[in-house]
């Protein structure tokens, strides 16, 4: 009598499956997502976008050029002449930081400004500069250049281990 009733699925049943299906699918993405974030790290790591610049400047003496926008933080708060200069042909010796008159927010650490740290609690997103030039006294017309050019704070008097070699000045600037 009622056959139309057996081994039929209503439309409501469907409908839940599909809501069931979403819910899921949230859930995973709640899951994955952090991880995924913390993988892609948006911003940028300053360490590796700096020794990227630092390998192509190598080659490139007297121009000056900037990373993308970089994300400082609690956990990318340093920036060390033997971490970008790995992989780069270059000797920390021949590396300086400066703060680039943002000494509110960075301080230059160790011999010879060989460490440059950022002092914030909170994110902060910034360029990196990187300055490089054939030898020390080169490298000194460089900077004239560009502090002329107000592309970048006068640096003050910068000594290097050896300064026949490649020299390089890496700097912070405020991203736009």
């Amino acid at each position: 009598m009622f056959d139309f009733l057996r081994n039929k699925r209503g439309q409501a049943f469907s409908t839940f499956q599909l809501l069931i299906a979403a819910v899921v699918a949230l859930a995973l993405l709640g899951v994955l997502m952090p991880i995924i974030m913390r993988s892609i790290d948006i911003g940028g790591d300053p360490s590796q976008a700096t020794q990227q610049l630092l390998k192509s400047q190598i080659d490139n003496p007297g121009t000056l050029s900037f990373t993308d926008d970089v994300t400082f933080s609690s956990k990318y708060n340093t920036l060390s002449a033997s971490g970008v200069a790995n992989d780069t042909g270059l000797d920390a010796s021949q590396i300086v930081f400066m703060t680039n008159d943002l000494d509110d927010v960075f301080s230059t650490i160790g011999d010879n400004a060989s460490k440059i740290e950022y002092e914030k609690t909170q994110k902060g997103k910034y360029r990196i500069g990187v300055l490089c030039d054939s030898d020390a006294d080169a490298l000194a017309d460089s900077v004239d250049a560009y502090v002329g050019a107000s592309k970048m704070a006068d640096p003050g008097t910068l000594t290097f281990a050896d300064s026949s070699v490649t020299c390089c000045i890496i700097f912070p600037k405020r991203a736009q």
